[in-house]
């Protein structure tokens, strides 16, 4: 895959999410979302956004761009933590069966695949 690939496959995998919530407010969720993208990672915006910032810089050759992807994968991840707490809080075991069958970002291997 070339560079602007990554960034394709990063705007596509942000769409796919945003489409799976169809006006869902993301803050305080009124369902699990299990389905669509979701059934391969529990994260596919922030995955999305994270392979836009790097296929972005990869394709304009900007050291510049990919050096503060690490401050924003760190930033991101610290978010993507407290969202896990609040998730287990609000869907508990639902949430915790998922998180076990589902990877944070990216797909394993060993992928079992949740039933919605």
């Amino acid at each position: 895959m070339r560079w602007p690939g990554v960034a394709a496959s990063g705007l596509a995998a942000t769409a796919a999410a945003v489409w799976s919530h169809r006006g869902a407010d993301l803050g305080r969720p009124e369902r699990l979302d299990v389905a669509g993208v979701y059934r391969w990672t529990r994260n596919p915006m922030y995955l999305g956004w994270s392979l836009l910032q790097v296929g972005t810089a990869l394709a304009m050759r900007s050291p510049g761009v990919l050096a503060t992807w690490p401050i924003a994968a760190l930033l991101v991840h610290r978010d993507v933590l407290a969202e896990e707490r609040q998730l287990t809080d609000r869907f508990g075991g639902d949430y915790v069966a998922y998180a076990a069958a589902v990877p944070r970002y990216l797909l394993p291997r060993t992928h079992h695949r949740i039933r919605p």
